[in-house]
């Protein structure tokens, strides 16, 4: 049975944070465990996290 990982990631500096360290940690772990790993790194994917309320 394979494992399935989702890791979601947000940090501005996504190379030199103490987040990407973890993520590092989490491909590592994934790796050995020969799980499948998911990254959704949100700022490259620039996502907006605000929501334009509508009157109704």
């Amino acid at each position: 049975m394979s494992l399935n990982v989702l890791a979601i990631f947000a940090h501005p500096n996504n190379k030199q944070s103490f987040n990407a360290g973890l993520l590092e940690s989490t491909k590592q772990a994934c790796k050995e465990a020969d799980a499948y790993l998911t990254i959704n790194d949100l700022y490259e994917k620039n996502f907006q996290p605000v929501v334009a309320m509508m009157k109704i």
